[in-house]
């Protein structure tokens, strides 16, 4: 059992606890540390489309070659806390996912202006028309593989609040069922969008989408879903995100 740590560059680690190992994503260009478990440490990997996936790079590898009966996601810079404030260990996360089927992080309501919006309008805001393509393209893909998915999928779209993050912990069999989904979803997409086209922000649009989609799986599987809070590791800077809202907007 291990929750994973996804970076692109070396860290002050937030845990000295064994149940957490640290993978670089993207290591087929990254050289940040490698000591660390490499995304790209396998035949058939998707580190080189890291730039696009950020995260998923990661998830992929921990789908294809982990055997451990738990897996967790989480980031350099996030992670899940428990009570105290202190990292999650594994042995209050097999507590939790015996009574809940996945643990995910506090749901976050989305909003335009100060006021609730659905995460449709919430995506297109932030992402524009690259944004709007990319959610219809993979909405497409998704009614005509998953039919079955169409109700779901309209409750999400409409939804003013979802889990956000790509952050996750639940039961090898789960990991594997929800990522064989996402990979087939996003690599049908992927031939449908040209993303080397969209603004530089816009280029993660995989990892951006995806999280969108863990509430489509949720919803659809109706999940009995674990909230946990999660720690911001590094301070939060407004100036920095101002400049990436402004960069976002002019870029388009």
């Amino acid at each position: 059992m291990s929750i994973y740590i996804m970076t692109h560059k070396k860290f002050e680690p937030f845990t000295n606890s064994t149940d957490y190992k640290t993978m670089l994503v993207g290591a087929d260009f990254n050289k940040a540390d490698r000591t660390y478990i490499k995304d790209n440490s396998f035949i058939g990997n998707i580190s080189n489309k890291n730039a696009s996936f950020c995260e998923l790079t990661g998830a992929y590898w921990m789908w294809k070659q982990s055997n451990e009966e738990i897996l967790g996601l989480v980031h350099y810079r996030r992670y899940f806390v428990n009570s105290n404030g202190d990292p999650v260990s594994l042995a209050e996360v097999e507590n939790m996912l015996s009574n809940f089927d996945i643990i995910l992080p506090e749901k976050v309501t989305t909003t335009f202006l100060g006021l609730p919006c659905s995460l449709k309008k919430h995506f297109k805001n932030g992402h524009g028309k690259e944004g709007l393509e990319a959610w219809e393209a993979c909405k497409k893909v998704i009614l005509k593989n998953n039919p079955d998915f169409a109700d779901s999928f309209d409750k999400v779209e409409n939804s003013s609040e979802g889990y956000f993050y790509n952050m996750c912990i639940m039961r090898k069999d789960r990991f594997d069922s929800y990522h064989k989904w996402l990979f087939d979803t996003l690599f049908e997409v992927e031939k449908m969008i040209d993303v080397t086209k969209y603004s530089k922000y816009n280029q993660r649009m995989f990892g951006f989408f995806s999280e969108r989609l863990m509430n489509v799986w949720v919803t659809y599987h109706k999940l009995n879903v674990k909230e946990l809070p999660i720690n911001f590791s590094e301070p939060i800077s407004y100036f920095k995100n101002l400049k990436l809202f402004l960069d976002r907007k002019f870029s388009r």
